[in-house]
């Protein structure tokens, strides 16, 4: 007896070790959720500060009082510190500020693959920081001139590699949870074992039977993994408490009832049905096996709701932006990728706006933050409501918005968008009880007309912006006109 006892002993301290394990795992999968989701954060930003570098030094050039000079001067200086405060923190553990400007730790990035980006990253940066740390000394307006040029040559290379460590840092993000989500299945299969190996082991005498069932049923009653049985004719036989709670049967699930009744099984997925009818989704491990000498099916429930949410909200922080809810450059420049093609098999026209708002620093640095938190938030409720539904807004980064403009007929289509979206954001802005007077300056670019591929379209889009900016703002200029004096230039 005292031999039977323990070999009963020993497997149901391993099947709560396992359970704990498994449970752990979970904690242990949201800390890393957390930690990632920063992670891709940071690298995302660098994406917007290198865009900020380049347009803070193009408005250097462009400013015409000191005042303004020095007020863009300082805004540089903040960008260069900040993107170089991150890569170094990822290259080798450190401290630098988050969305919020809020400090923060992040770890040295060490997977060789994201390092072979970042190492990238670093020497572009060296050549790319180099010109813009001499223009902001003392210096000539050559030495800003060929700040700019250096900057126009690496800025596309320096983005994409942001893009690549982005992408990265995504992707080991997914495989570690994939593979925690292994070590979890595992666990569970092998607590689901030594449960089979102990429900063997308390039925194998009839004579104990009913004090067996009594222990047995303690045990299961006492872990917190849900846990039900079922016969061959999927009738269930047995559920333990945490069963009855998470299918909320408080006085045990019916044994009249059917599998079928609480879970729909499906091929990727499973879904519990509560006893009020609300679904949710399960992981469920399921074994064989003989249950009081009957055929049945042995199965540990988890609520999956939780983690699919928080995978769920890592992929929205990985594609879209935190503030607006609009796309992210990244989702952008994949959806842009995804209708040239589309665009280009149907033999269609699409426009790319590039938009940069006009006087949003000067709400930013009189009403605070928050007030131009608000302002971008209603803008890009503007942008949204003068687009079609099947058409994207983004936000680039700060006061960047862009969009496309899928299948459309004609370049005045393109046009009328923009001079609707001038009129929005020319109107009346209400922050904080005040009124708000802001408007735009709009870059259009065209495919096929103006190029092919998407970081051209955009770059044309961008560089047609600064020009109508240099015009005057409050309008728009289309890149092909800026292309076509470019292309007529050497003749004249």
């Amino acid at each position: 007896m005292g031999n039977q006892k323990y070999a009963i002993f020993f497997p149901i301290i391993l099947f709560i070790v396992f359970d704990i394990s498994a449970l752990s795992l979970n904690y242990w999968i949201s800390d890393s959720l957390s930690k990632s989701t920063l992670a891709i954060n940071l690298a995302g930003r660098q994406r917007m500060l290198s865009q900020r570098i380049s347009k803070s030094l193009l408005l250097l050039k462009l400013s015409p009082t000191d005042t303004e000079q020095q007020e863009t001067k300082a805004e540089l200086e903040t960008a260069l510190q900040l993107f170089d405060n991150t890569l170094n923190a990822f290259w080798e553990g450190g401290n630098t500020l988050d969305g919020d400007h809020k400090p923060v730790y992040i770890p040295a990035i060490k997977s060789t693959q994201a390092r072979q980006h970042l190492t990238q990253g670093r020497q572009l940066w060296s050549v790319f920081q180099a010109p813009i740390s001499l223009a902001l000394a003392p210096s000539t307006p050559a030495l800003l001139d060929q700040a700019i040029k250096n900057t126009s040559q690496h800025n596309l290379a320096l983005l994409r590699t942001m893009n690549q460590l982005t992408l990265t840092l995504e992707q080991e993000a997914n495989e570690q949870i994939r593979l925690l989500r292994l070590i979890q299945s595992a666990l569970l299969i092998l607590a689901l074992l030594i449960f089979i190996y102990i429900t063997q082991s308390l039925v194998k005498d009839r004579h104990l039977a009913s004090k067996n069932n009594q222990a047995l049923n303690a045990i299961f009653n006492s872990i917190e993994t849900s846990i039900i049985i079922y016969n061959k004719s999927q009738k269930i036989i047995f559920s333990n408490q945490a069963a009855n709670r998470l299918f909320q049967y408080p006085d045990g699930i019916p044994s009249s009832l059917l599998v079928n009744d609480i879970l729909t099984f499906h091929k990727s997925s499973t879904i519990g049905r509560t006893r009020n009818g609300k679904s949710f989704p399960v992981n469920i491990e399921c074994q064989k096996n003989e249950f009081k000498e009957i055929a049945c099916v042995i199965c540990t429930i988890y609520d999956a709701t939780k983690q699919i949410e928080k995978e769920k909200n890592l992929r929205k922080i990985a594609f879209h932006d935190p503030l607006t809810g609009l796309a992210n450059r990244l989702l952008f420049q994949e959806r842009l990728t995804q209708e040239i093609l589309h665009n280009k098999r149907h033999l269609k026209t699409l426009a790319v706006l590039f938009i940069d708002l006009d006087g949003f620093k000067a709400v930013n640095d009189n009403l605070g933050h928050d007030a131009g938190d608000q302002l971008l938030k209603l803008v890009s409720h503007r942008l949204t409501k003068s687009c079609r539904e099947e058409d994207t807004v983004a936000r680039m980064g700060g006061d960047e918005f862009t969009l496309i403009l899928s299948s459309i007929t004609h370049i005045k289509a393109a046009e009328k968008i923009a001079n609707s979206i001038l009129q929005k954001l020319s109107d009346d802005f209400l922050i904080q009880d005040k009124i708000v007077h802001i408007s735009a300056s709009i870059g259009i670019s065209l495919y096929p007309k103006d190029h092919h591929e998407a970081d051209l379209l955009i770059k044309y889009a961008d560089t047609a912006m600064y020009e109508a900016k240099r015009l005057g703002k409050n309008r728009y200029v289309l890149a092909s006109n800026l292309l076509n004096k470019t292309t007529q230039s050497p003749s004249t």
